[in-house]
Parts: C-alpha cells; sequence; structure tokens
C-alpha cells in the first residue's frame, strides 16, 4: 500500500484574511483553502509546516489520518475554558493541552491503529469536531474523562480529576465517535457509570442547556459590566469570546470529590465479573437453544430414517470429496438420532452393510473412520 496522509483544519470563529491565506498557500501549492478552512492530502512527502503551529495560529479544529494508523485530533478553545484541574489528562503523548493567555489548545492523538481508514471516514469524524468544542465550551467535559479512561486503558495512572455526575450512559453522538476511534473499553466507561452513581460527586454545571435570556439573568452586575468593557475595546464581542472573559474571571471552584485511577479499579474488576456472568448466562442459553434445535432436526431424520439411509448410498455413488462429505454428514446425522431414540442398536446392521458395500472406497472410509470407532465403543459399551 501507497503512503497517504490526509490533514483538514478549519476556522470557526475567524475568518482568514487573505494576508493568512497567502502565508498558507506558501506552505502548500497544492492545498484547497478557503477564508475559514485548509485541506490537503500527500501520497508522498509531507506538510511542509508544524501543524500544533497552524493550530495555534490559524485554525479551531483539526484532523489528520496516516494509512500506516496514525490519527491526531485538535481542538483550540477560547482561553480559561477548561478549569485547570482538567490540564491535567496531558500525558504528553496521546493528549497534549497547551494553555496560553489566548487559547487552550487540545491534541488528542492515536498510533498504530489497525482499523482500515479513508477520506470518508475522515469526513464523517470531522463532523464531530465542531460539537465536541462546543460541548467543553458549554462545560460538558466528558470528553476529557474519555481521553482519561484512554490514559487508564492503556495501563498508565493518569493524574486525578473531579469527580463530576456527567451522564455517561448517554454519550452524545461525538463523544461516542471518540470513544469508538480509540476504542475505548466498555468495561472502564461502564465502572466510571457505577463509581458516580454509588459514590459523592459534584453536580455539572454549565450554560450548554441555557438559553440567552437564561445565561444573561445569571450574570452579575460584575460580568456585564466586564462584557461591555470588552465589548467597546474590541468593537465586537462573539459569543465564545463573552465566555473567555467571564471565565477569565471566575472565583476559583472548590472540589471536594476526586477520581482517580485507584478508586476505579474496584468498580472495572466488578463489572469484569458482570460481563463474564452475562456471557456464560447467554452461552448457557445459546448451548440450549442449540440442543434443542439439533434434537428437533434429529427427530425429524428418525422419522425419515429410511429416505436418509438412501441419500447415504446416493453420496457415496458419486464417487467425489463432496459426495464422501454429504454421506458422512448424514450417517452422523443417523447416529445420533438412533442413539437419541434409545436404539442404537438399529442403527448398526444397515451401517455394517454399508461399510461392507463401500470398503473399497478408501477415501471414503477414512472418513468415516471415527464414526465406525464411535459405533465399536458404544457396542463395547452395552455388552
Amino acid at each position: 500500500m501507497s503512503e497517504y496522509q490526509y490533514y483538514r483544519f478549519v476556522s470557526l470563529d475567524n475568518p482568514l484574511s487573505s494576508a493568512q491565506q497567502n502565508k498558507l498557500r506558501e506552505i502548500s501549492s497544492r492545498a484547497s483553502i478557503s477564508a475559514n478552512a485548509f485541506q490537503v492530502y500527500y501520497n508522498y512527502s509531507d506538510l511542509k509546516a508544524d501543524p500544533d503551529k497552524l493550530m495555534k495560529d490559524y485554525f479551531d479544529i483539526g484532523f489528520y489520518y496516516a494509512n500506516w494508523g496514525d490519527v491526531t485530533i485538535w481542538l483550540k478553545l477560547p482561553p480559561s475554558t477548561l478549569p485547570k484541574e482538567f490540564l491535567v489528562i496531558d500525558d504528553g503523548y496521546e493528549a497534549v493541552v497547551w494553555n496560553s493567555k489566548k487559547y487552550q489548545l487540545l491534541r488528542l492523538s492515536l498510533e498504530g491503529d489497525d482499523n482500515y481508514r479513508d477520506d470518508e471516514d475522515a469526513e464523517a469524524f470531522f463532523i464531530y469536531l465542531h460539537t465536541l468544542r462546543e460541548e467543553l465550551i458549554n462545560g460538558d467535559y466528558r470528553l476529557l474523562y474519555l481521553c482519561w479512561l484512554n490514559q487508564l486503558d492503556q495501563e498508565s495512572q493518569p493524574s486525578e480529576l473531579p469527580r463530576i455526575r456527567f451522564d455517561f450512559n448517554q454519550l452524545t453522538a461525538g463523544q461516542q465517535a471518540f470513544a469508538d476511534l480509540f476504542s475505548l473499553s466498555e468495561v472502564s466507561v461502564n465502572a466510571l457509570i457505577k463509581l458516580l452513581n454509588e459514590t459523592g460527586s459534584h453536580q455539572p454545571s454549565g450554560s450548554g442547556a441555557l438559553s440567552a435570556q437564561q445565561q444573561l439573568e445569571q450574570l452579575s452586575t460584575e460580568d456585564k459590566d466586564r462584557l461591555l468593557y470588552a465589548l467597546f475595546e474590541q468593537g465586537q464581542l462573539s459569543r465564545h469570546q463573552a465566555l473567555a472573559v467571564l471565565n477569565q474571571t471566575q472565583a476559583q471552584k472548590e472540589w471536594r470529590y476526586w477520581l482517580s485511577a485507584d478508586d476505579l479499579a474496584p468498580y472495572c474488576q466488578q463489572i469484569k465479573d458482570e460481563m463474564r456472568q452475562q456471557y456464560l448466562a447467554a452461552e448457557a442459553k445459546r448451548k440450549e437453544e442449540e440442543r434443542i434445535r439439533r434434537e428437533w432436526h434429529l427427530t425429524a431424520v428418525y422419522e425419515a430414517r429410511d429416505r436418509y439411509w438412501q441419500a447415504i448410498v446416493a453420496g457415496a455413488e458419486k464417487r467425489n470429496a463432496s459426495g464422501y462429505s454429504e454421506a458422512e454428514r448424514i450417517l452422523q446425522d443417523l447416529y445420533d438420532a438412533y442413539q437419541l431414540k434409545g436404539v442404537l442398536a438399529d442403527f448398526v446392521p444397515p451401517f455394517q452393510d454399508f461399510i461392507s458395500a463401500y470398503s473399497r472406497r478408501s477415501a471414503l472410509m477414512k472418513r468415516l473412520e471415527p464414526l465406525k470407532q464411535s459405533v465399536a465403543k458404544a457396542l463395547s459399551i452395552d455388552e
């Protein structure tokens, strides 16, 4: 397979100026560049720029994949969007966070993924990046917990996170896509759900579910003054910029409850035990249903045994592998059917007649050797 790399970056809050687009054109003459996007793929060579720096300077969301299994997503947020306690997901490898006065940038990476991907897969996942970013801005930090669980799945010991009772039973489409992309363990997610249900935790907060009027009503006079000052100073103020102004002035939150790897470990074991019990119960049910179907089939075979004995002869007379396989299968069904009905002795005479008639068919006799041994063993037991 030839080399293939795909890059796509999009600016959501501010369109790219002509000068910025010209700068990007200097990086790649073949890229598709517009007022809000940069997209390019390579079958050889590579991007002539640091993608992390491109995100810092120009864009809000980004996606990269290579056909040898590397995947990277970027999410740039307004400054102070994430409380500092959540920046500990930065492990310097799969999750990296840059925290500055101008932005917070998350880079989430996957290496050596065995799943085949193409541009359609990339486009499908890219749709979710916008919503994942919005969720974080609105105070839905579940993506960060999924990153934390992913680090735990990789047998690392991530730092503690505030224990907030988010609903992990109903992930958003973007969060589920992330969990699928990173092959997040069902055990760890279910263990987190169980822990949050059974231990003390903080209630989630955020503006995502509130209308603009409701959000305005929650602002103090000081907050409104800060927003007006920022508006007059900058000339315009987007919703994300307004949230950034408010985030920078929020008081330090006191976290009473924390989530650690040690906290989650016993719940992971409980979930594993529950899943094993569910598997064993499902397997027992499957085997019982299979037994019932098999007995139904063998009863039908026994009731039509004369026709089946004729079918065995017809299979042997074909003198080929498929015919011999058919004869072997039907003989085994007949043997099991007679045994099920408790009349195995009635099976022996026609079976011995068949063996005698076709004893020179070495290929057929070789196939029937296990059945001959089973019949001989059954007869010796009866004696």
